[in-house]
């Protein structure tokens, strides 16, 4: 009885796709004269096939996105882990995440592609960065018309780099903390769009009462002097 190690064959690129003979041939070297053997064998040769192109992804805090990429007939594939993911079954399934620290999160997602039903399996990684959440608001007070008041945001996320405020009237301003001033009585949504460095964006309303001078009015008797 004769135990052989198995080779392990690299296809060159000259192969074309078809069917090919091997032959094999390996020495017997536990007798006494080194007996040579000789075989065939029978390599069904396959072109590579088409993977999807699988990216590293940078996405903000409650946003979705899709990794991976579009599916080609006749693979199959299988992502892990399968936080957040859609399907972990789909070639570029989608992912919600959330991350309300104040740092990065970086997620790593396997992908497993089984291109010719087990015999063609292809191995990839996506690095996923999920920035931190941001979110801003404001407070303002009821104002007078003619009189200026301060709006006052409070942003939770760091690394800001705009503040952009409309006040309802027309008016704008692109500072953290603005002063505005209403020239009418009435009712007005102000709003507020904070971005950060990464491109992450948070919009907020608040509605502003600006309230009518008062008018002054009085009136006197008559008063006799001694």
């Amino acid at each position: 009885q004769v135990s052989i190690d198995l080779p392990v064959a690299v296809i060159p690129d000259a192969l074309v796709e078809g069917v090919e003979t091997i032959e094999i041939y390996y020495v017997d070297s536990s007798l006494c004269a080194n007996q040579i053997y000789y075989d065939t064998a029978i390599m069904e040769i396959w072109d590579e096939p088409d993977v999807p192109e699988v990216e590293d992804v940078s996405m903000c805090s409650e946003d979705t996105i899709q990794i991976g990429g579009l599916p080609i007939a006749g693979q199959s594939y299988i992502w892990t882990p399968t936080t957040g993911l859609s399907s972990p079954f789909a070639s570029n399934p989608s992912l919600p995440l959330t991350n309300y620290g104040q740092q990065n999160d970086t997620l790593m997602y396997y992908l497993v592609i089984d291109a010719l039903s087990g015999f063609c399996i292809y191995e990839d990684s996506v690095q996923a960065i999920v920035r931190p959440v941001i979110q801003g608001c404001f407070d303002v007070d009821p104002a007078c018309f003619g009189y200026p008041n301060t709006f006052v945001p409070t942003v939770l996320g760091d690394s800001l780099i705009s503040w952009d405020w409309t006040f309802g009237d027309g008016g704008e301003d692109s500072i953290e903390t603005p002063i505005h001033t209403y020239g009418l009585a009435g009712s007005y949504q102000a709003r507020l769009i904070v971005e950060n460095v990464w491109g992450c964006r948070d919009t907020s309303f608040n509605t502003v009462l600006v309230n009518p001078l008062p008018v002054l009015d009085f009136s006197a008797p008559p008063v006799c002097h001694e």
